[in-house]
């Protein structure tokens, strides 16, 4: 085998190295691009979800705060103690008796 020959067969091994080199980078920043752009996705995909999660909190207090005014007014029902416009007969006039009190500055 000569020196010449080894050369040329040498060149094939480093242009098929150099192939493999530049495939091997290209595959890996593809890799890191497509990591990237999933984790990005999923960011937003969290970023939605939190705001559904915040709207249907807000829903939920709303709901909770019309059942709670829904069982007070059953429960004024049930009870009867129902609002109405009292009759003459059942009208009660209290009188209020003043007693002045002295203040701490007056007792001097």
């Amino acid at each position: 085998m000569s020196v010449r020959r080894m050369h040329e067969g040498g060149r094939f091994v480093s242009v098929l190295t150099t192939f493999l080199l530049v495939l091997t980078l290209f595959a890996g920043i593809f890799g890191i691009v497509w990591t990237v752009s999933g984790i990005t996705m999923l960011e937003y995909q969290i970023g939605e979800l939190e705001n559904r999660k915040a709207l249907a909190l807000k829903e939920r207090k709303s709901m909770e705060a019309e059942l709670s005014s829904l069982l007070s007014m059953q429960h004024v029902r049930q009870k009867g103690l129902e609002l109405s416009i009292p009759d003459r007969q059942r009208i009660i006039y209290v009188k209020r008796d003043f007693v002045p009190v002295r203040r701490a500055s007056e007792r001097n």
